[in-house]
């Protein structure tokens, strides 16, 4: 059970003290926390209550790096729907969750507009209304 692994994870709290996850680590055993594992990592140990325990991990949870997450590629997304699985059966973050909701519903939307859109005369400007928008929101003008 769920209150088992939290209960597991805070009697040995080796487990959490020594937890590296991180594909951007280089060989030492730090945690960016801002990668896609790290990010998944923190979701997990957030909805179950247990972040906070991790000194390997950054704490308080930053919500905002969920959005960071490219969900095109069908790995990440595979495990952002399980994230998302998972914190709907057993999460005691509410607010985790409706994030998280909101993110693959948002890239669900947009994939469906895109096959909509594909092999059609809109594609190319919609590709660069996308780029321009993009740039737009992280501060870059062209």
């Amino acid at each position: 059970s769920i209150e088992a692994l939290r209960r597991g994870l805070n009697d040995f709290p080796l487990v959490l003290e020594n937890l590296s996850v991180c594909i951007r680590n280089y060989g030492d055993f730090e945690n960016c926390g801002r990668c896609p594992k790290c990010i998944g990592t923190m979701i997990v140990l957030q909805a179950i209550g247990v972040l906070e325990n991790c000194p390997t991990l950054p704490s308080p949870f930053d919500y905002s790096l969920a959005s960071t997450v490219n969900l095109d590629d069908p790995t990440a997304h595979g495990f952002w729907l399980d994230y998302l699985a998972f914190i709907r059966r057993k999460g005691r973050d509410p607010r985790l969750l409706k994030i998280l909701e909101r993110l693959v519903s948002r890239h669900a939307k947009y994939r469906a507009l895109v096959r909509l859109v594909s092999d059609t005369p809109l594609h190319p400007p919609a590709r660069w209304l996308r780029q321009f928008v993009k740039d737009r929101l992280n501060g870059r003008r062209k």
